[in-house]
């Protein structure tokens, strides 16, 4: 059945005349006189409460809670947790229908990941109707709290570039029918009772799988740690045992079942140990029986001391765990990758600088390469002249001459086939150099983005999980980054040596090709010009022409490759500068996030200690009475004997 249809059966029960509404009696019975099944009057109650009482957000943000009756949470019309689920207990009771306040820990306003569950802070009913038992939670179903618009802190914040997170948080009634008669398999996914009687599913879950960050929902399996079956027949017997016990009673039932299921948590326990302390201690009858009743006081006083000082044991061992837990993790998932990001970022950037810094410098020195091999290669290429005999014949210088004019030809041969393939490896080395440079500023243009995210994710105080998920996103891109960058340092190494090969290929065509020709004038002269190779001549002119048409090749190419080297760099220094002021805010956002973090692990410490300290404080009072008292009575007695 959903909201709209529950809320049209009994929309006068959203409100009620305010000369009934500041007394449990009368509102019940304004609520319920008309019904006749305990269904429909329970709904009544829970639609009266859920539409008139708030939550009372600044005393959940206080170390000393007030404890209010259901009457005086009727007339503050707000409360906590536990004065909703002690009023709609209050009401159904007054009503005729059975209610148990059920105590245990929640995912609620105040958790944070990894936290541990050493207290229980949370408080719903269970109410039995037509023979069962459901779960009903008032407060959720009130309303939900969400952050609160802090615009000064916002507007600082935009005018001083200074990171702030949103911590503070503001009740907003919005009456939410999902919470009563909850499933008990949809409750267990952010209610887990104290004692496991009230979990009511198949396969009860544990205390630790409840702790886990890996926990989400019930999945009907068996829990690895607790291990245990459970039918509903067994619950119900078991639920029904606590329908007649006194409050005293149920709350024994519950301490003890508390400590049993989760040995961290002795503050029920204590509770339980004071409350049935101060009830022996108000005992009445003749003074050997008041004695008596103040020696189990005095003892059970003790005992409740005892129960209390362990829980704080228990509390402050846990809240370092949780502390020393989230420093680790908010270091390792958090800030670890931030720093590295940080220290790359700022690296590449000398890089980007460096470059920036040089390149005028380089496209000069290649422009003038550029010129000076174009003047070379427009000039006119040497004619060939016949040589004037020599008066001495020398057909041994001849012989060797002609022997090195085979040689460099057949070296020329394999060294214009090795320029011409180091020249297309170095176009492709360029063009390759090009993509991943392209996809490198890409991938930079995603962190700053992916910044704003996590500072936002940050900001808006949400778990270390949503915001770890997203910087391993932004780590990522940020590894992508790395890897190109390593790639594109290596081509721009091949390419450098690469360009210092060709040009020595370059040097090597020219001397070879101007070597034959001295060798073929040489070779002209000293055989009465009988072994004249013009044509050998002019082929060395070849060679010698390739060569400069190979240069100017190779520093146009490099040229080009330049002024997108510069186009790029310079976009990547404007990325890199935005990113690193991301960065720095970054940083703060998660040195706040952390401050935070063991803030609020810190605050819940110290309510727990205040309030155990509160009853500890009066049970040490309690017994200094008692002794005064219990001495008083021994005299007493003595006289009467």
């Amino acid at each position: 059945m959903g909201q709209k249809a529950i809320d049209a059966q009994n929309p006068q029960y959203r409100k009620a005349p305010a000369s009934v509404s500041r007394s449990p009696i009368k509102l019940a019975e304004y609520l319920t006189t008309n019904e006749t099944s305990d269904h429909q009057k329970a709904l009544n109650i829970y639609t009266w409460i859920v539409n008139n009482i708030e939550y009372d957000v600044k005393a959940l943000l206080k170390v000393k809670q007030k404890d209010y009756s259901p009457n005086q949470t009727l007339k503050r019309k707000k409360g906590l947790c536990y004065q909703y689920s002690e009023l709609f207990s209050t009401l159904c009771e007054n009503a005729g229908i059975s209610s148990k306040e059920v105590i245990g820990y929640s995912r609620g306003a105040m958790y944070q990941e990894a936290d541990r569950f050493y207290e229980s802070d949370h408080s719903w009913n269970g109410i039995k109707i037509d023979s069962g038992w459901y779960l009903v939670d008032a407060s959720w179903g009130s309303g939900e709290l969400v952050p609160k618009n802090q615009w000064f802190r916002k507007v600082l914040s935009d005018w001083f570039n200074k990171p702030y997170i949103n911590s503070k948080y503001k009740f907003i009634q919005k009456p939410d029918f999902k919470y009563f008669l909850i499933y008990p398999e949809n409750a267990i996914e952010d209610h887990l009772p104290a004692d496991p009687n009230w979990q009511m599913v198949r396969f009860p879950i544990s205390i630790e799988t409840f702790e886990s960050n890996l926990w989400e929902k019930y999945t009907s399996t068996p829990d690895p740690i607790y291990e245990k079956e459970v039918d509903s027949i067994s619950y119900l017997a078991r639920l029904d045992k606590y329908e007649y016990l006194s409050e005293l009673q149920f709350l024994q039932k519950t301490a003890e079942m508390s400590n049993t299921y989760n040995p961290k948590n002795y503050r029920l326990l204590g509770l339980y140990s004071y409350r049935l302390a101060n009830s022996y201690e108000h005992a009445v009858g003749d003074a050997k029986s008041q004695l008596e009743a103040k020696k189990v006081a005095y003892d059970l006083y003790k005992l409740s001391i005892s129960h209390l000082k362990a829980h704080q044991r228990s509390a402050t061992f846990e809240s370092n765990k949780t502390s020393r837990q989230a420093r680790t993790r908010i270091n390792a998932e958090l800030k670890k990758p931030v720093s590295l990001r940080t220290s790359r970022t700022k690296q590449d950037k000398k890089g980007v600088d460096s470059f920036l810094s040089k390149y005028e410098q380089k496209a000069n020195g290649h422009e003038y390469q550029l010129k000076k091999h174009k003047a070379l290669s427009l000039k006119a290429p040497e004619l060939y002249q016949q040589p004037v005999a020599s008066r001495f014949e020398r057909r041994d210088i001849v012989k060797n001459n002609t022997s090195v004019i085979a040689n460099n030809l057949s070296q020329l041969v394999c060294l214009e086939d090795t320029a011409l393939f180091l020249f297309k490896n170095l176009k492709k080395m360029m063009h390759e150099k090009k993509n991943l440079q392209n996809q490198t500023l890409q991938q930079y243009l995603f962190l700053p983005s992916l910044a704003e995210l996590n500072i936002n994710l940050i900001k808006d105080n949400h778990g270390i999980t949503n915001i770890s998920q997203s910087m391993h996103l932004f780590d990522s891109v940020g590894l992508i980054i790395d890897s190109l960058t390593t790639r594109n340092r290596a081509i721009e190494q091949g390419v450098r040596q690469l360009y210092m090969t060709i040009r020595q290929l370059q040097s090597s065509i020219q001397t070879l090709a101007s070597q034959i020709k001295k060798l073929v004038i040489q070779n002209c002269q000293f055989s009465n010009n009988e072994i004249c190779e013009r044509s050998k001549f002019y082929q060395s002119n070849e060679y010698i022409d390739f060569a400069y048409n190979l240069r100017l090749e190779t520093e146009r190419n490099l040229i080009k490759s330049l002024e997108h080297d510069h186009e790029i760099n310079l976009s990547l220094a404007k990325v890199m500068n935005e990113l690193n002021k991301l960065l720095e805010i970054q940083s703060e956002m998660i040195e706040l996030f952390e401050l935070q973090s063991i803030a609020n692990t810190d605050f819940k410490l110290e309510r727990s200690n205040y309030q155990t300290n509160e009853i500890i404080s009066t049970s040490s009072q309690r017994i200094k009475d008692l002794n005064r008292e219990i001495s008083k009575l021994k005299l007493e007695l003595n006289k009467m004997n």
